[in-house]
């Protein structure tokens, strides 16, 4: 996995010192309650109620490149906010560049989402599957 310095300084200037600059790193690296916490805060920072954010671009790959490390629950809670990104790129004609980027980046990752639908963990399939519906 790419460092994930390299990731927050892809993030937007407001964004490299804010809250996704320690939640990130606590999603990865912190005991499974942290990452637990901090993945329902970056569900609410990066696609609260179907808002996706165009801060959701650069952390999308961050977050595919980490999720086979992750705890199948803490896969679980990524796929919720892939699920969340790819319903909200899938606005098309929105005039928003980033919004296309990242529906691109969700079909260019299709091969994951594909074996992640075959999973033994019944929600991150169910997830899995529904971001395959939305492409």
């Amino acid at each position: 996995m790419k460092p994930i310095s390299g990731f927050l300084a892809s993030l937007p200037p407001e964004e490299q010192s804010g809250p996704l600059a320690t939640l990130l790193p606590t999603l990865f690296f912190g005991e499974k309650k942290q990452a637990l916490n901090a993945s329902y805060e970056l569900w609410n920072i990066l696609c609260n109620q179907g808002q996706v954010v165009p801060a959701a671009l650069p952390v999308y790959d961050l977050l595919v490149q980490g999720l086979p490390e992750l705890e199948p629950d803490l896969q679980v809670e990524v796929l919720d906010i892939f699920y969340q990104f790819a319903a909200g790129a899938a606005v098309k004609g929105s005039g928003e560049p980033w919004r296309a980027a990242l529906r691109e980046r969700l079909q260019r990752d299709r091969a994951v989402y594909q074996r992640l639908s075959q999973s033994a963990s019944e929600d991150a399939a169910a997830f899995a599957q529904l971001i395959l519906e939305q492409q």
